[in-house]
């Protein structure tokens, strides 16, 4: 019997503690389906915090993308610009070696240029230096030219004196 009052008495308290659940049942529910409206609450608002999130992460991402994008570009500038500063470099190197080996033939040709007008001056001096010789040789020639001139006048002077003497005499 106590066992039986026992198990009536557990019955009794199941069949008590299920009324009480099925009448708390709506009271339950409503209370979990609050706590599920705020649990999806909650959700929708990190939700929404994270597509922020992931907007900010993407405009982030899209502007370290211009970034690098301006880098590249940037670098590709640097990069030609060093490439035309380097061909420009050795065109002047190029240049300069040029300019230098024209100076150098320049040079060259100056000093041939040099050799040939001391050697033309040599020539002219020798020239003149033979001019002077020659003018003095046909001013002494015809310094003696005229004074055969005058000597054979002279001579003739003498002669037509001499026959005028002897014909004075033979007269």
């Amino acid at each position: 019997m106590d066992k039986k009052k026992e198990e009536h008495k557990e019955q009794i308290e199941n069949l008590q503690q299920d009324f009480l659940k099925e009448r708390d049942e709506p009271n339950r529910l409503s209370k979990g389906n609050e706590n599920l409206k705020k649990a999806v609450e909650h959700l929708r608002s990190d939700l929404d915090k994270l597509k922020a999130d992931t907007d900010s992460v993407e405009a982030q991402f899209k502007h370290e993308e211009h970034l690098k994008m301006q880098y590249e570009k940037q670098r590709e500038q640097i990069t030609k610009e060093q490439a035309d500063k380097e061909i420009k470099r050795k065109e002047l190197i190029t240049s300069g070696a040029r300019i230098e080996e024209m100076q150098n033939n320049l040079k060259n040709e100056n000093l041939w240029f040099a050799g040939e007008k001391v050697r033309l001056d040599t020539e002219s001096k020798a020239i003149e230096s033979s001019k002077k010789s020659q003018q003095e040789k046909t001013n002494h020639y015809n310094k003696r030219v005229d004074d055969e001139k005058k000597t054979f006048k002279k001579i003739e002077y003498d002669n037509d004196n001499i026959e005028n003497n002897v014909k004075e005499f033979e007269t």
